[in-house]
């Protein structure tokens, strides 16, 4: 292209083919970097000046306020010596336009991948307690995100002051830069809460948003008004007599921004509702389990994953709101809706976690205290017809287990034909779009309740009296189902075939046994009652199963040999027996010496049999 005197004359010729490339190439990527860097710094300017307006004038000002902290820091990180060479300006404005452009590429990747909804996990047992830790990375990395703003949702009905003093609460322990709104959902209080107690001064100091029901639609439908009304990152469902504690809302972020399918749960104490403080210390709960009625019981274990959600207290992405449908719009006033929720989270995906560093204080209604009453009605049959739609829906086969509760009545049908209940065609549209899991996947994913806590027992027997001239059984006197107290009694009775409150078997953990396997106890079949000890002279005692066997009052067995005997510990420690009397009607408690009991007609129930033949058809499941 140049002869060689040319050559001769221009020095830049003499260097080789390729250095000049590799020049020519560098001016140009200079230049490319400089012109988008121009074209960035101008967008981002314009999309500062176009803050949408979300609450008030002052929200703006707040806004304007960070906007000009923002250019005052990013003026002050500017070269303030004139003596910079303009090479070095040059490469430092150059090298804070690659890290600008990276950045937005990334935020453009995960602002994608945020409104895209990732393919749900194949219903399988593999798959183990967290999401995050056994799926791929690529899978687990579309599960993070970053929230930053938190939309609090108390749903109130007649709650007077406690809303005041709730909304106060939360907005006094959530910092402001967090806390986006707080949304009360006025659910027919009479008269209404903007009249009543919450003014506009106290509208517009603590960010409130309020949606007014006239006629009050039931704890459920305010609090699926508020969640679709929500506009921040996460969403928080208190009660509204709460008193969240200092620094609850760091887990919260903390915890969901590992998962946006998990839903987190505080530990909820002790609300002290004359000084409105927590009561009691930090001593809290946070976990229940699913009951074959549909119902759900209190309990502890060693991990933080919480089976079933107590009702009220949670936190819960909006993107996992929206993906599982929020609450169920068919269900009505109280009850039943932390079944289908939590449900819909374990098995479409996602998880329940309790965040142990956030308590938040809580009322709890109290007899002797009126002020602690629900102002509120809630029809009859209403909490069993929702719970019965979560259990219809998320059960599958084990369905059938709910006809053995009466008061379900899972077999009434409406006068044409339909169930009484309703039609749960919308909770079967979420469970097939995420394509979740069967109710089995859930029992063994809390093997530690329903194997070894005896709710998937091998066996139910009756227990007989051995005495030759009578045909006695152990019968418990309560209905299937959660006992309405908390408390039962178990008698002598004549014996009948097919009276499943004559069957018994294994409950609780066996805490002296590696692993903790079942059974250290006695729990009447199809009830939340175990023997706990003799009452008067006639009656055994029976209280809540305590599933993970802590309750040494809880520890009996009937021995192969025929003796109902508690297990007792420690030096010189004697056992307490149960017997039946000479009448055949009547039992005692006294020293252990021959059997006076037989396992009689045991055989294994319905859900074992079924539980067995999911294990076989979807797959040995691994340990979890």
């Amino acid at each position: 292209m140049f002869g060689s005197r040319t050559r001769k004359r221009l020095p830049c010729l003499k260097l080789p083919m390729l250095m000049r490339l590799a020049v020519l190439w560098m001016l140009q990527v200079w230049y490319l970097i400089l012109v988008r860097a121009e074209a960035d710094a101008s967008g981002t300017h314009e999309a500062a000046e176009a803050v949408p307006d979300a609450y008030s004038q002052s929200v703006k000002a707040q806004e304007a306020y960070s906007v000009a902290d923002a250019a005052a820091a990013s003026a002050a990180s500017e070269p303030r010596s004139s003596g910079v060479a303009g090479g070095g300006i040059l490469r430092q404005r150059a090298a804070a336009s690659v890290d600008h452009l990276r950045e937005k590429e990334v935020m453009e990747i995960e602002t994608d991948k945020q409104f895209e909804r990732p393919e749900p996990p194949k219903p399988s047992f593999d798959q183990s307690a967290s999401q995050v830790a056994q799926l791929p990375a690529q899978k687990a990395e579309s599960l993070t995100w970053s929230p930053k703003t938190m939309s609090v949702v108390l749903p109130c009905a007649g709650e007077g002051q406690f809303a005041l003093r709730t909304v106060e609460s939360v907005f006094e322990s959530t910092p402001q830069e967090v806390l986006l709104e707080i949304v009360v959902v006025d659910d027919g209080s009479s008269p209404p809460l903007t009249d009543a107690v919450l003014g506009a001064a106290d509208l517009q100091k603590y960010r409130v948003r309020v949606v007014r029901h006239e006629v009050a639609v039931g704890l459920i439908g305010a609090k699926k008004a508020g969640g679709d009304a929500a506009k921040g990152d996460l969403i928080v469902f208190f009660d509204c007599h709460v008193a969240p504690q200092p620094g609850w809302y760091k887990s919260f972020l903390r915890l969901s921004a590992e998962n946006y399918r998990r839903i987190i749960v505080p530990v909820i104490t002790d609300l002290d509702i004359d000084t409105w403080t927590q009561r009691g210390g930090s001593k809290g709960n946070a976990k229940c389990y699913l009951t074959w009625d549909a119902d759900f019981k209190w309990f502890e274990s060693d991990d933080d994953y919480v089976p079933v959600l107590s009702g009220g207290l949670l936190g819960i992405s909006q993107r996992w709101w929206k993906e599982t449908g929020g609450y169920d719009e068919v269900m009505k006033g109280w009850g039943g809706e932390n079944l289908d929720q939590s449900l819909r989270a374990w098995l479409c995906g996602g998880e329940i976690l309790m965040a142990k560093e956030a308590q938040v204080a809580h009322m709890w209604r109290v007899a002797s205290d009126p002020r602690t009453q629900p102002m509120y009605t809630v029809a009859p049959g209403v909490a069993h017809a929702n719970r019965m739609r979560a259990a219809v829906a998320w059960f599958g086969e084990f369905s059938e287990k709910l006809a053995q509760f009466p008061s379900l009545m899972a077999t009434r049908k409406k006068p044409d034909g339909s169930p009484w209940f309703g039609n749960v065609d919308n909770i079967l549209e979420v469970k097939n779009r995420l394509q979740c899991k069967s109710f089995a996947w859930f029992m063994h994913r809390f093997k530690h309740v329903y194997e070894d806590g005896g709710l998937i027992p091998k066996e139910t027997f009756a227990i007989r009296n051995t005495a030759p001239a009578t045909s006695s059984c152990l019968t418990y006197l309560g209905q299937a189902g959660t006992s309405p107290d908390g408390r039962g009694q178990a008698a002598l009775q004549a014996c009948r075939a097919n009276d499943d409150r004559q069957r018994w078997h294994g409950g609780n953990r066996d805490t002296s046994k590696e692993g903790r396997p079942c059974c250290s106890g006695v729990r009447a079949w199809n009830t939340d009652q175990c023997i706990v000890n003799i009452d008067g002279s006639d009656t055994v005692k029976l209280g809540v199963c305590d599933v993970s066997g802590q309750n040494r009052g809880q520890l009996w067995e009937l021995t192969a040999d025929g003796i109902l005997r508690q297990k007792v510990g420690g030096f010189m420690s004697s056992s307490t027996c149960f017997f039946p009397d000479a009448d055949g009607v009547s039992i005692r408690s006294g020293g252990c010496h021959v059997g006076t009991w037989t396992k009689h007609e045991a055989s294994e129930p319905r859900e074992s049999i079924l539980y067995t033949q999911a294990l076989a058809h979807e797959g040995e499941p691994s340990a979890v």
